[in-house]
């Protein structure tokens, strides 16, 4: 699966806010100006509540917080870069979350799912991704970090 093909470089955004919940809702906001979302409280609530269940702060310095919805119709991403890291994200090696990627689909997308979430783990755990993202000087850079491997 093609990273590209669910995420544009408008979605690819420097998060200003200094917690978990502003950096979701910055992402939110993202995923609503391109994506087919028709109602963004919904999609507020479900991610907030998924976070309330579990963090989506998988090591690493990455956040995934992820849902499906019915009212989605293809699946989404969104990433945020924070600089210095949401310490509030409750991540399962306890440390700053630099690189939150929220990804949103169908209920019935349930396979693009799993393979979005993998295709975005798997592109994470390199550390040399990781730096590139977070040094990246704008977000056209950081769109080409996260879609040149899939060009190779």
């Amino acid at each position: 699966m093609e990273l590209a093909d669910h995420l544009t470089q408008d979605r690819v955004i420097e998060i200003r806010g200094s917690t978990k919940r502003e950096a979701i809702g910055e992402l939110i906001d993202a995923a609503m100006s391109s994506c087919a979302i028709p109602d963004r409280r919904e999609l507020e609530w479900a991610l907030l509540h998924r976070e309330d269940l579990m963090s989506t702060g998988i090591g690493l310095g990455i956040g995934v917080p992820h849902v499906r919805l019915d009212s989605v119709a293809r699946p989404c991403v969104s990433v945020g870069i924070h600089r210095t890291g949401l310490r509030d994200y409750e991540s399962i090696d306890g440390k700053p979350v630099q690189i939150v990627v929220l990804i949103v689909a169908g209920k019935a997308q349930h396979a693009q799912y799993i393979r979005l979430l993998a295709t975005v783990t798997s592109l994470l755990k390199v550390a040399a991704v990781r730096e590139r993202l977070i040094a990246a000087k704008d977000a056209a850079e950081a769109f080409r970090i996260l879609t040149e491997p899939e060009r190779a």
